[in-house]
């Protein structure tokens, strides 16, 4: 989640993303899908598809029809775009935010797998890789109604992190593990630097190899860094971080402007950019928080 808010913040800022999509960013996406599977799984009990379909409206949906037409209220405000029907219906169509749509099809549909395999691994399988042919035979009609269309893809990821959670308990933590997955998601990241991917397949073959690296890169680093407050402060909330990282750096992005601090290719005010950006979002959430539990307990 910090890594897409860096991202945002240097596409307002710097007005235009220096960094490639593919270096960093798809990475951290397709980590928040993995870590969105991981939680489907719970030991012990069985699978409730009335209690997903609330976590997921209580923790996707609402908040996605809640900030949704904030932010794009404020575009129209600041002249980015008009007030209209079609503003409506796409807010209602999913289309401002491919990630949470994405994100919510993905997980329904992650939800009638589990229900129809009853959690079989060697069922769930075959049919999450039936969904990814699916993508590449689908007509991209982007974005397409809750932007079902890159949940088929997406939905990879889920079913990668449910069957992590699975086996994890079988799985060594070692710092040489660690070591070797940093130094294969550095020759992946070189690969693609040097433009040896040069077909469109290869690129996909490429893109599912360097995610599963980098995933359990994550995986590995997040368990030798457990205990950090603020870390898991943010991966609780992180839903609310996606939704404040669009409107949060552009804000900020202006006033550095309008005080005399332009970015002008200078590292320091880049970084004050994003230390100020992450500061003011987490704040805002922290301030939400204590105000929708205050208002519980009244």
């Amino acid at each position: 989640m910090i890594a897409i808010i860096v991202d945002h913040t240097k596409i307002y800022y710097a007005e235009a993303n220096a960094t490639d999509y593919y270096l960093y960013v798809y990475n951290a996406l397709t980590i928040f899908f993995f870590l969105s599977g991981y939680l489907f799984f719970n030991e012990g009990s069985d699978f409730s598809p009335y209690h997903k379909l609330k976590s997921i409206c209580r923790r996707l949906v609402i908040p996605y029809f809640l900030f949704t037409p904030i932010l794009s209220l404020s575009k129209v405000i600041a002249g980015q775009q008009q007030l209209s029907i079609q503003l409506f219906i796409s807010i209602l169509s999913g289309e401002p935010s491919w990630f949470v749509s994405t994100l919510v099809t993905a997980s329904l549909l992650f939800c009638l797998l589990l229900l129809i395999t009853c959690r079989h691994i060697v069922f769930m399988a075959p049919l999450v890789a039936g969904f990814y042919l699916l993508y590449f035979i689908l007509p991209d009609t982007q974005p397409g109604f809750w932007h079902y269309h890159h949940a088929t893809r997406f939905l990879f990821y889920l079913f990668l992190g449910y069957s992590y959670h699975l086996v994890e308990h079988k799985i060594p933590n070692s710092p040489y593990l660690t070591l070797l997955l940093f130094l294969g998601v550095f020759v992946s990241k070189y690969l693609y630097i040097k433009e040896y991917i040069v077909s469109t397949w290869a690129m996909e073959v490429y893109l599912l190899a360097d995610t599963m690296l980098c995933i359990m890169l994550a995986v590995n680093i997040a368990q030798t860094i457990k205990g950090q407050s603020f870390i898991e402060w943010i991966g609780r909330k992180s839903i609310y971080f996606y939704f404040l990282c669009g409107g949060v750096p552009f804000v900020v992005s202006l006033l550095m402007n309008q005080i005399g601090l332009p970015y002008n290719s200078q590292l320091s005010h880049l970084l004050l950019c994003i230390a100020v950006t992450l500061s003011t979002i987490s704040l805002v959430i922290w301030l939400l928080s204590y105000f929708l539990k205050h208002k519980k307990a009244i």
